[in-house]
């Protein structure tokens, strides 16, 4: 089997986008991380240190967001007002909601810039956009999404597909995209160069009874090799990401303050002029 990397990412911004690779993926327990369940899959540490080289392609076009992933920023008038709300001095979880409301004038600037840009005419071509949540992470998380199991205790999940829309194998391009702007300091995504199409498609040609439960571990069997990229998200930058569609995941492994993010769901058609590919 032989994946077809068919994830984009694209961007209109000139500054340099900081993209780490990783080579390859390892379960929690190989890593003997507490915390998380059993077959949680993880990109290999020390991805820190291998910078991955990138290529500028100029073009003008509408790229749909069911398969590409776009990196962007706010106004630095937007990012100056962060800096004044200084989220990096909460002590804990709920310092985090009471610094918004603390600072209500503040908060409100900051909310009607994130409103303003959600509808603005960059937004010309998406549809259907709506507020999702206000995400929240403590320091020093490797990989945040988690469930909470029947005990009660939060257990984190590693790289995984969201299912916010259930779709059927080869229709997971069909569910809305999210869009996460980022309130805090220096956040990472992990994500995978293949949609969950491509990798479905291709478990499928030796797994004729493949379920979606199924997906993560036979990923892990057949391509652990693979590459898992880490993109940098400073503060009042964003990404869209497919996140039904593309293995991924949040990470405030590097933090030293809370993960603050605002998160919307939409279906996003995005005009850019600069093309990032992997080389």
């Amino acid at each position: 089997m032989k994946l077809t990397k068919d994830i984009e990412l694209y961007s209109n911004l000139n500054e340099d986008i900081k993209i780490y690779r990783s080579e390859g993926i390892l379960n929690a327990e190989e890593l003997d991380l507490d915390d998380y369940t059993k077959n949680a899959l993880l990109p290999k540490p020390n991805w820190i240190n291998n910078i991955q080289k990138i290529e500028t392609i100029r073009n003008s076009k509408v790229h749909s967001m069911n398969t590409s992933m776009f990196y962007g920023k706010l106004s630095d008038n937007f990012i100056l007002l962060l800096d004044k709300l200084n989220l990096k001095e909460c002590e804990d979880i709920n310092d985090v909601l009471s610094f918004f409301k603390e600072n209500e004038s503040l908060s409100r600037q900051i909310n009607n810039q994130i409103t303003s840009f959600i509808e603005s005419t960059f937004f010309q071509h998406s549809y259907d956009i709506k507020f999702h949540t206000l995400a929240i992470t403590s320091p020093g998380i490797r990989s945040i999404n988690y469930i909470e199991n029947k005990n009660g205790r939060r257990e984190y999940t590693g790289l995984h597909f969201d299912r916010s829309e259930i779709q059927p194998f080869g229709s997971f391009h069909k569910s809305k995209q999210r869009i996460c702007i980022n309130l805090g300091e220096t956040r990472y995504v992990y994500f995978s160069p293949y949609s969950a199409n491509e990798i479905t498609s291709e478990l499928y040609k030796k797994y004729k009874n493949v379920v979606f439960e199924d997906v993560l571990h036979l990923y892990k069997d057949h391509f652990s090799k693979e590459p898992i990229y880490i993109m940098a998200i400073p503060k009042g930058h964003f990404y869209i990401a497919p996140s039904d569609n593309v293995l991924h995941d949040g990470s405030s492994i590097y933090h030293n303050s809370y993960d603050v993010c605002a998160v919307f769901l939409g279906n996003f058609n995005i005009f850019c002029e600069n093309g990032i590919s992997f080389l």
